[in-house]
């Protein structure tokens, strides 16, 4: 199975990448959640749909919206880690 987040063992057991696998779900919901938005308003300063500055807002709308999906504790608690 040619799966981008799993990779055959010599036991013939699949390893798991947790970090890619959580960065390709992470991905996902944040292209749904900024499709939704996008295709659903209109630019907040103009008010035309299909802005470029709305399509910016919704990206960066649906970034954190996705971030709260995935368990924005886990990635709170990981940039603490990292800067300490």
């Amino acid at each position: 199975m040619d799966d981008l987040s799993t990779k055959e063992h010599h036991y013939h057991h699949p390893v798991r990448y947790p970090v890619l696998a959580w960065m390709l779900h992470y991905i996902k919901w944040w292209l749904a959640f900024t499709g939704l938005i996008s295709s659903t308003t209109v630019c907040p300063f103009c008010g035309t749909p299909g802005c470029p500055v709305e399509v910016g807002f919704a990206s960066a709308m649906g970034g954190v919206f996705a971030l709260f999906t995935q368990g924005w504790k886990d990635v709170w608690r990981w940039c603490v880690y990292r800067v300490h």
